[in-house]
């Protein structure tokens, strides 16, 4: 059992005699463990034994000098900002993504980012493969853009 605060520790009470159960009645000298909630219950398991996640092989963290050949949508998207006014800024990183549903790990996959920053609004763009998968102006309020066009519109 995990070391739990006092405040989150279950009761535990040696039970001699008959337990009331639907259907009948159940004889038991075992403890009688009762959480006060769900949550210290769960607390009180064992971790599972996680997959770590992988390591990404570049972060865009990283040194970009070393960059690999920019894809055209990406450069050009750059461009586009600069032209509106934007300070753009590109990184990639490549390493693995999670399942939308499972979590675990798929790729490696190489994501592209077009950064942006002008008079305090921040936009970003995220590319993986051949489709722009996050697009997002972050300003006063968070606006996620489902389009390439929507967000270019938010550009201008």
């Amino acid at each position: 059992m995990h070391h739990l605060s006092p405040s989150h520790a279950p009761l535990v009470v040696r039970w001699m005699g008959l337990l009331r159960m639907r259907g009948g009645l159940l004889m038991t000298d075992d403890d009688l463990v009762c959480f006060p909630t769900r949550v210290d219950w769960e607390m009180a398991q064992p971790p599972a034994d996680l997959e770590s996640f992988p390591v990404p092989l570049v972060t865009s963290k990283d040194g970009q000098e070393n960059a690999i050949q920019h894809p055209g949508p990406v450069d050009d998207l750059a461009a586009y900002g600069v032209n509106a006014g934007w300070t753009c800024d590109i990184t990639y990183s490549e390493g693995w993504v999670p399942h939308a549903t499972t979590g675990k790990p798929l790729g490696p996959k190489v994501l592209w980012a077009v950064r942006m920053v002008r008079d305090g609004v921040r936009a970003v763009a995220v590319r993986t493969g051949d489709q722009w998968t996050s697009l997002w102006v972050i300003g006063a309020r968070w606006e996620r853009h489902e389009t390439l066009g929507a967000f270019k519109e938010a550009l201008a």
